[in-house]
């Protein structure tokens, strides 16, 4: 990460809590190559500081087994790990990584990938566990794309959930496909009440492409994909942002 991107990750976490620079700020990689078996955390976790043998132990311990198919991580899965290793006033930036088998076809599409997991993430397609995500590539030409917008189509039916995507990239190169997600219990029902009154969430703050996240409360409830009010203790602010999920508020600044 550049030394103006990092810059700028601290001063929008030190506007949001109102203090100074933290003891750490960990970094969490959106995709990794990964050779089958094991995966640890320092594969998939950055930091601005260098970690002690207690944070290396910490680190090497698995969380995930890759085969034939894309891991989606949320932090919170091994939140309480990286708190062990760098500290509770740590701040991490980013909410999941994916992790994609060496040897497979995705592996050549990074920003494919990371636009795909944004809109997952968004459309409350994924719950907060680890999940599998089977990716096919249908078509692709040129090089591999790195930047434009993708287009996605999402198709429920009995057996899951198939999103379909197809990006074309500045330099020409195309790539389409779809993903496929397990049925129901991983799939946010949108018109559920998400979120009640008092409840305790993870806070998502965005600005562009940084990542901050805290704790808050939410102060009046809503549905998964509405505009909810939410306190944050840290900076003894409330904010606007959309429900997620059951468990975090998205909110974007300017």
């Amino acid at each position: 990460m550049r030394a103006a991107a990092r810059s700028a990750i601290l001063l929008l976490a030190g506007l949001l809590l109102g203090t100074g620079v933290p003891a750490a700020t960990l970094y969490v990689n959106r995709v990794v190559l990964a050779s089958p078996g094991s995966v640890s955390l320092e594969a998939l976790v950055r930091s601005s500081v260098a970690p002690g043998a207690a944070a290396r132990e910490q680190l090497s311990r698995s969380v995930a087994v890759v085969t034939d198919t894309v891991q989606y991580l949320p932090v919170s899965a091994y939140a309480s790990q990286l708190e062990s290793a760098f500290g509770a006033d740590a701040i991490i930036v980013g909410a999941w990584s994916l992790v994609v088998p060496r040897g497979t076809s995705a592996e050549g599409q990074p920003y494919l990938l990371d636009r795909l997991a944004d809109y997952l993430v968004s459309q409350g397609l994924l719950a907060e566990a680890p999940s599998q995500i089977m990716v096919t590539l249908g078509s692709s030409s040129g090089a591999a794309p790195r930047d434009g917008t993708p287009v996605f189509q999402v198709v429920r039916t009995p057996r899951g959930t198939e999103v379909s995507f197809q990006l074309t990239g500045s330099s020409g190169g195309t790539v389409s496909g779809r993903a496929s997600l397990p049925p129901a219990d991983l799939v946010a029902d949108s018109g559920a009440p998400a979120l009640k009154s008092a409840a305790v969430v993870r806070v998502v703050f965005r600005r562009g492409p940084i990542t901050v996240e805290m704790p808050g409360r939410v102060v009046a409830g809503g549905g998964a994909g509405q505009a909810v009010t939410v306190y944050v203790p840290d900076s003894q602010k409330t904010f606007t942002g959309r429900v997620l999920d059951g468990k975090a508020v998205q909110v974007d600044l300017p």
